[in-house]
């Protein structure tokens, strides 16, 4: 037994009653959490210093990032072993 009176392992009833009570809150903010193609997915199509190729990007949703290397997509950055951003420079000199 420990100070608190519980075994190793029991859970204490108000611990599970708070538990389901800030799951239930956490559960009702789904749209705050499903913004993986906001940050990720970020597009310049209508900038005039991007030259299309024709080729159509893939839907602009706030929930999905689906890659693209359709002109106007963020280019691929990748961590080095330094853990530095490092752009994907093979599609040319910048």
């Amino acid at each position: 037994m420990q100070a608190s009176g519980l075994a190793p392992g029991d859970e204490p009833p108000d611990g599970v009653a708070e538990r389901r009570r800030v799951g239930a809150l956490l559960g009702q903010m789904g749209e705050e959490f499903a913004s993986i193609g906001i940050q990720l997915g970020a597009r310049y199509d209508g900038s005039p210093v991007v030259l299309g190729d024709g080729t159509q990007a893939p839907p602009d949703r706030p929930d999905v990032y689906e890659p693209s290397a359709t002109p106007g997509g963020k280019l691929k950055v990748s961590v080095t072993a330094g853990n530095w951003p490092e752009c994907d420079t093979r599609s040319g000199p910048m």
